[in-house]
């Protein structure tokens, strides 16, 4: 009976032994958002320093090489004046091939000790200078705009920070890529081929309208009015241009030299060929040479009319009728504005 008491006492005792308790815990991960709001400088010292730890204990092993490591950067920080952090560690790190791997049985490391100083708070610090946060522009040629010293530096270091674009204008403002138009006045005189009379004076305005595809090449279409006093003539001759305009500049800038050829034709107006029975469709052509002042321009031109005209002559046998042909060459100053 004391036996079987003893056996029972026994499974008891194991059965109790067996026992666990097992305990659990739910994490939660909180959102965060971690900013410093204090810099600081650091002072590097001007020589490297070594430190050594002959026999690594078994301890430090299990941790890993980067624990080793990490263990010998300390021990140099404490034997260098308790500096803060080594700057450009360099390591040695001797290990023994044993049958199952290699361990680590020394290690050594060398770099420059350094200490933070000169805490201060962010709103003081570089960082929070809206230029080298690229929230606002920044002048590449630095603070003074003249290119030269420690704010033409800094200026060029934010603007590469920034990646702000610097380029040349492809149209200036004084010929942007568009529509415009121009209205020209011709003074000047000439001469009449057919009669070879002399053109006394001779006034022309016409306007064009077009398109400026560059600061260089401009084109349009045009009208306007031609009036040539003739010497000894009783009335002028009148004559309404209808055109094509090209005009070549040759610059980009506001002052610049330029071509300009206009090619059309001409309508005879008025009542200077009254007598005739037909006049037919001129022909105008007047290349001009000068120079462009922004919106204004000089030039010399010269303008070449031509047109005929059937007459009838009383002759003997009645009347015959004629084809005369008429050169009007006038040649002066032009004046022009553009808008």
């Amino acid at each position: 009976m004391k036996k079987a008491f003893a056996y029972i006492a026994v499974a008891v005792l194991a059965l109790s032994s067996c026992q666990s308790t097992v305990k659990t815990a739910r994490t939660v991960d909180a959102v965060s958002n971690i900013r410093s709001i204090t810099v600081a400088d650091l002072k590097v010292g001007d020589k490297r320093v070594t430190s050594t730890i002959d026999n690594v204990s078994s301890d430090l092993r299990r941790g890993g090489e980067k624990n080793v490591k990490q263990a010998v950067e300390q021990k140099a920080l404490a034997e260098n004046g308790g500096a803060d952090v080594l700057v450009d560690p360099q390591f040695v790190v001797k290990k023994k091939r044993g049958l199952f791997g290699s361990k680590i049985k020394s290690i050594t490391v060398s770099g420059r000790p350094a200490w933070y100083q000169n805490f201060r708070s962010l709103d003081d610090s570089i960082w929070n200078n809206p230029a080298y946060r690229q929230v606002v522009p920044v002048n590449p040629k630095g603070a003074a705009g003249n290119g030269f010293g420690r704010g033409a530096f800094m200026g060029a270091f934010a603007g590469k920070l920034q990646k702000t674009p610097t380029y040349r204008e492809k149209s200036p403002a004084f010929r942007p890529r568009g529509w415009h138009g121009n209205v020209d006045l011709y003074l000047g005189g000439g001469s009449e081929d057919e009669s070879e009379k002399t053109v006394d004076f001779t006034y022309t305005a016409t306007a064009n309208f077009g398109y400026q595809f560059s600061p260089y090449f401009y084109w349009g279409i045009g009208s306007g009015y031609m009036s040539l006093s003739v010497e000894d003539a009783k009335k002028t001759a009148q004559m309404i241009p209808v055109f094509h305009d090209v005009r070549f500049y040759m610059s980009r800038k506001a002052i610049t030299p330029f071509l300009d050829v206009k090619l059309g034709t001409a309508f005879v107006v008025g009542d200077w060929l009254k007598d005739a029975d037909k006049v037919k469709q001129a022909m105008m052509v007047s290349p001009s040479v000068g120079c462009c002042l922004g919106i204004f321009d000089v030039s010399a031109y010269f303008m070449h009319t031509q047109f005929k005209a059937k007459y009838k002559f009383k002759t003997g046998w009645g009347y015959n009728s004629q084809e005369v042909d008429f050169n009007f060459n006038t040649w002066g100053v032009k004046l022009g504005v553009r808008f």
